[in-house]
């Protein structure tokens, strides 16, 4: 990390630091549009580094890893750098935290050969009674939205022209989700609904 110009992170101040991150609030949209930019600014990826520490400890975590995964995925000089997953970053939406003191201890403390398979069971968002919870499998996959936060850094909704001035960007949308619709269609006949 080295010394540089930090900017005013002022307008970050509409994304709680504790509060939840929603791409789908116009604002908070903005705020990561604007915090890319402030990103992408840097001179080189050392810069943008520091940066990125410094902003790390201060704003809300989904915010800031969304907005430095869109940057590490458009800057040129960060081609190679891998993007942490979601999954990654944020394990306990994707796992009942509950779990985790089983998971560190087969991972960390027993030995390579007598560590045992731990059940992840699926934690549902719904009560089996309710027909629609047939179809949970799909909705809560998590490799499906990685998929489709992956694809949201790709192409993300705000940010610098160049970052979201892509050509087919608007076809290209509609298609993927489109294609995802009609698989979730399908899941639905398969399953009676």
């Amino acid at each position: 990390i080295k010394p540089v110009e930090l900017p005013d992170f002022g307008y970050t101040a509409r994304v709680p630091r504790h509060g939840e991150f929603n791409l789908f609030n116009p604002a908070q949209r903005q705020v990561a549009g604007r915090l890319v930019g402030d990103l992408l600014s840097q001179p080189d990826p050392q810069a943008m580094l520091s940066v990125a520490a410094y902003a790390r400890d201060r704003l809300n975590p989904t915010l800031f890893q969304y907005a430095l995964a869109v940057a590490l995925v458009h800057r040129k000089d960060t081609g190679n750098v891998p993007v942490p997953s979601f999954l990654e970053m944020f394990p306990t939406r994707f796992v009942d935290p509950a779990l985790f003191p089983k998971l560190v201890e087969e991972g960390f403390v027993v030995q390579q050969g007598e560590r045992v398979a731990i059940e992840v069971p699926p934690s549902f968002s719904a009560s089996e009674t309710d027909p629609e919870q047939r179809l949970a499998y799909f909705r809560e996959d998590i490799g499906v939205n990685l998929h489709h936060w992956h694809w949201h850094l790709v192409y993300p909704q705000e940010g610098p022209l160049e970052v979201v001035d892509k050509d087919r960007r608007g076809e290209l949308f509609y298609y993927m989700h489109r294609q995802t619709v009609a698989r979730y269609n399908v899941e639905r006949f398969c399953n009676r609904l």
